[in-house]
């Protein structure tokens, strides 16, 4: 899309010759994305690679609303490094919120629980069974049938069977979600007034660059640290085996559009 969009402008631009050609066109679409110092692009770019991939860590180990919740935290770091990078000054209702934001996250991340294990009584026990236990041969052979469903492919052999329950039952670390969001929010920060500090700068020709042609800049320097880490060394051998787009449901291509 930005591409595309980027080579309109350039076509409709009031500089461009009635007699240039396509591929005078993509030349100088070419020219504007890689001109002068437009590599700066490539830090921005790596840092939201990499912050959109340790989200997914952070959202397989944390239920939604705390990823939701915590993942304000980027707020806090784009303020912080707004003051580091483009001394910019906060007055105190902004700091006060930025305080009340910290303990909203921290009230919604603390483990529901902690430290308390909930046993139930015998009572209790045949009160939660009791409705849901068959009460004729028919019912018991649905209640097998929908237990047979869910059992993995090779869950009837030995072989494989601890590779079937950690893809049935995917273990669950807290811990390890909360970091890895707060890294996501660190980049994700970083990511933001860096890009904002590089489109400021005075000296060069990239505050005369179009956004259009920004967003190309960044998308091409995203590519090869999503190409490399992502595609090939994470997921390359499934990717060889079941394709691309396998599992690409309307799900999923509802969150793409």
């Amino acid at each position: 899309i930005s591409l595309t969009l980027a080579l309109y402008e350039i076509m409709t631009s009031p500089q461009a010759s009635q007699s240039a050609t396509i591929t005078d066109m993509f030349q100088e679409l070419a020219g504007a994305v890689f001109a002068g110092d437009s590599w700066k692009m490539a830090i921005p770019a790596m840092l939201y690679t990499m912050q959109n991939s340790v989200q997914y860590i952070a959202a397989g180990n944390l239920d939604a609303a705390t990823f939701q919740v915590t993942s304000q935290l980027k707020i806090l770091t784009t303020a912080v490094f707004s003051v580091l990078l483009l001394n910019r000054v906060l007055d105190t209702r902004k700091w006060l919120s930025l305080v009340l934001l910290m303990v909203g996250v921290a009230v919604a991340s603390y483990p529901v629980g902690f430290g308390h294990e909930t046993v139930l009584t015998l009572n209790e026990l045949k009160e939660t069974l009791a409705p849901h236990a068959p009460r004729n041969i028919w019912d018991l052979k649905a209640l097998g049938n929908a237990a047979a469903g869910q059992l993995a492919k090779r869950s009837a052999t030995y072989a494989g069977i601890d590779e079937d329950y950690a893809t049935q039952n995917p273990r669950v670390q807290a811990g390890v979600g909360l970091f890895a969001l707060v890294v996501a929010c660190v980049m994700s920060g970083l990511a933001g007034v860096y890009f904002e500090k590089i489109l400021k700068e005075p000296k060069g020709n990239m505050r005369k660059t179009s956004v259009w042609v920004r967003n190309v800049q960044l998308s091409f320097y995203s590519l090869w640290p999503a190409l490399f880490i992502g595609v090939i060394f994470n997921d390359g051998e499934h990717i060889a085996k079941e394709g691309f787009f396998a599992g690409y449901n309307s799900v999923v291509w509802t969150a793409v559009v």
